[in-house]
C-alpha cells in the first residue's frame, strides 16, 4: 500500500478543528483503496520523543474519494505530527506517512517591552500590507502576528483583543 497525506493544521492555538485527508493506493500505486482502516494519530513532540494527544478514525469520502479525518483543537503551542496508517482486512505492512507541523501562539507585543500598546500598534502600521512576511523575516518584524504571510486587520484585532495587556511574564515567542 502506498499512502500519501495532508494535513490542514493551523499554525496558531485554539484556531479551531482542523482537517486531515489521506488516499491509500494499492500496489499499483494508482488504485485507491475505498475499504482500509485507516486512522490518524496527532502527537506532540516533548523531550525529544512523541507523546501521542489523539488517535483519530478517518472515513472514506464518497465526493471526495479519500479518506477524512478531523482533529480536534489543539490548545498548547509546540511541534506536533500526524502519522497516518491504514490496515486491510488483516494485512498490514507497517507502512505509514507523518506530517509534522508547528503550532504558535500569537504574540501581539511586537516590540517586547512587555505590555501591548500604542509601540505596537505603530510597528505594525510601518509593515502595514507586507505580503512577503515568512520566518525568514521574522514574519515582517513580529509584525505578521497570525503568521497568515501578510500584516493585515486580522493582526491589528489581535493587537486590539490584547490591548494593554501585560506580556512580560510569557515567553518571547518569535
Amino acid at each position: 500500500m502506498l499512502i500519501q497525506a495532508d494535513v490542514s493544521a493551523p499554525r496558531l492555538v485554539d484556531e479551531g478543528d482542523f482537517a486531515i485527508t489521506a488516499t491509500i493506493l494499492d500496489a499499483d500505486s494508482t488504485t485507491p483503496i475505498q475499504s482500509a482502516s485507516v486512522f490518524a494519530l496527532v502527537e506532540r513532540e516533548v523531550a525529544d520523543t512523541w507523546q501521542t494527544l489523539y488517535t483519530v478514525p478517518m472515513e472514506w469520502s464518497v465526493n471526495d474519494q479519500m479518506y477524512i479525518g478531523l482533529i480536534p483543537t489543539i490548545e498548547i503551542q509546540g511541534s506536533f505530527r500526524v502519522r497516518v496508517t491504514a490496515q486491510k482486512q488483516f494485512y498490514n505492512d507497517g507502512s505509514f506517512v507523518a506530517a509534522e507541523f508547528e503550532i504558535l501562539k500569537p504574540n501581539p507585543d511586537i516590540t517586547g517591552e512587555g505590555i501591548v500598546n500604542l509601540l505596537d500598534l505603530s510597528s505594525l502600521a510601518s509593515k502595514w500590507s507586507q505580503t512577503d512576511c515568512a520566518e525568514l523575516n521574522n514574519w515582517c518584524d513580529r509584525a505578521d502576528i497570525n503568521y497568515s504571510g501578510i500584516v493585515d486587520i486580522e493582526d491589528v484585532i489581535i493587537i486590539a483583543e490584547n490591548w494593554l495587556d501585560d506580556w512580560s511574564s510569557l515567553l518571547f515567542v518569535t
